[in-house]
């Protein structure tokens, strides 16, 4: 996991080189929605792109997570099946389901059922490679091929590319700063239960945040996004101190947030001091709404990799998945 990791900037050139490489037939047809199905790392890129286009993009954009599409799928939808093994149960079947709708239907795989499907029906491909076995690490192959596929479609520009790059010389200037901060985080988090809190527009890496603390570091994490938590979750915070004994509240600051969720977030601030004794910051960098979303993707994976030594725990297997997976496969069988 430490070399995955590590290698993160180059994953991202990488995924340029294969985006740039990448070939799609265009039939110029009408596209008015896109669909994006992904689950686990896939559906992170998949929510990583919808952050970073939603003021970009004319057309509607929704990320599934689940085994059914919704009903407005047609011949004027872009279908994205992104699936780094290819054999993801749930998107296997939505891609299946996809077909029969007549929607314009692109993939984003490593191989599997879905890359066999898109040859057999001549379908628009990205193929990445699946050699690291580990989808939540290669999570920059999979946002970044997404937006190829977008641009591919005329559906945004090509700024993003020169962004990426800008992004990956980021991360290598910042590396060693963001480990030291990422080991001295990883104690303070130490048998604790993260509350992770952003503004909306970063709610999809707090969410990464959220995923990498439970699969790396083997513990629960909570999230919630301003302003909306404060209308609902704050009143929780009235609960007696004894309850957030074990708590740790981490603020993923975005520097160009809406001024009015800066100043909610600061008199909440108040609020939470008096239940939570260790408030940490994690604050954006870049020039760019890509940029600080790839600071943070490699800031969040730095803590969760540190907070899995501090738990003494492997951060690579994920054995109760494998368990679920297992699982399912015997019980199709009985079937």
């Amino acid at each position: 996991m430490k070399k995955l990791i590590e290698g993160f900037a180059d994953q991202l050139r990488l995924a340029i080189e294969i985006g740039l490489k990448s070939s799609f037939k265009n039939d110029n047809a009408e596209i008015r929605n896109i669909v994006i199905m992904g689950m686990g790392g896939s559906g992170t890129g998949a929510d990583i792109v919808a952050g970073l286009n939603k003021d970009n993009l004319k057309i509607p954009l929704e990320v599934v997570k689940s085994y059914t599409l919704p009903k407005y799928v047609d011949k004027y939808t872009l279908f994205i099946a992104s699936s780094y093994s290819g054999n993801t149960e749930e998107t296997c079947i939505c891609l299946k389901n996809a077909i029969d709708k007549g929607a314009n239907i692109c993939i984003i795989s490593g191989g599997g059922e879905i890359k066999r499907i898109a040859e057999e029906q001549n379908l628009n491909c990205i193929s990445i490679p699946g050699d690291a076995n580990c989808p939540r690490a290669s999570v920059g192959l999979s946002f970044v091929s997404l937006l190829f596929v977008l641009y591919k479609y005329e559906l945004i520009a090509d700024g993003f590319i020169d962004e990426i790059e800008s992004a990956a010389k980021l991360l290598e200037r910042e590396q060693a700063d963001i480990i030291l901060k990422s080991q001295k985080i990883a104690k303070i988090l130490k048998s604790k239960s993260p509350i992770i809190y952003s503004d909306d527009t970063f709610q999809p890496i707090a969410l990464r945040f959220q995923q990498q603390i439970n699969e790396n570091s083997k513990q629960l994490a909570h999230i919630n996004v301003f302003p909306e938590m404060n209308h609902n979750e704050l009143v929780g915070w009235s609960a007696p101190v004894d309850m957030f004994s074990n708590r740790c509240l981490i603020y993923v600051q975005n520097h160009t947030a809406h001024d009015s969720i800066k100043k909610r977030m600061e008199i909440c601030r108040e609020i939470f001091k008096e239940k939570c004794e260790n408030i940490i910051d994690i604050e954006s960098k870049g020039s760019s709404l890509l940029e600080g979303y790839v600071y943070l993707i490699h800031f969040a994976d730095w803590i969760s990799y540190y907070l899995a030594l501090e738990n003494d725990v492997d951060p690579f297997p994920v054995e109760k998945i494998d368990y679920l997976k297992s699982r399912l496969v015997e019980t199709v069988k009985k079937a």
